[in-house]
């Protein structure tokens, strides 16, 4: 945080700075809408007796509050913090979490990630994982084990 003060000229406490930056952390997800198609996805994943967990980098109080807003609140069976481990994503220790406490074995389980590191922390985990990429960002260098979506609807196959 120190480095961050410095490098931006921020005035104030560390924890002064903390409580103004998940203010805006707060205000940013009331603007964010699901995915399209997620909402159908995880209906029909649930109808067919799959186990539905929420692994986010993210605290568990925003991710509550954003899925009761989106209303998904009741879709999920399970929901795994980035407060609960020690080390996020790309580290497997998220889904590692969420195996364990839905007492799924990673190969009968799957990821859908958005980003590098939550690919590299579900692989890591031993999921199989799609990203969900419409257009694969060419300059990343993605894991040779991560099958690219385009769509929420590509993976009804698997279900």
């Amino acid at each position: 945080m120190a480095r961050l003060q410095a490098l931006y000229g921020l005035s104030g406490t560390e924890a002064g700075l903390l409580v103004v930056y998940n203010q805006l952390m707060d205000e940013a997800y009331r603007e964010v809408l699901p995915t399209a198609g997620a909402k159908e996805l995880l209906e029909t994943a649930a109808k067919k007796g799959w186990t539905l967990t929420l692994v986010t980098s993210n605290s568990a109080r925003r991710a509550r509050s954003w899925l009761a807003q989106v209303g998904y609140s009741t879709l999920l069976n399970f929901l795994v913090s980035g407060e609960e481990v020690e080390r996020g994503k790309p580290w497997p220790d998220l889904y590692q979490a969420a195996l364990t406490r839905s007492g799924c074995p990673a190969a009968e389980s799957l990821a859908v990630e958005d980003n590098l590191q939550g690919a590299q922390a579900a692989l890591a985990a031993g999921l199989p994982t799609f990203v969900l990429a419409p257009q694969p960002d060419s300059s990343t260098i993605w894991p040779d084990d991560v099958e690219f979506i385009q769509q929420l609807r590509d993976l009804f196959v698997w279900l």
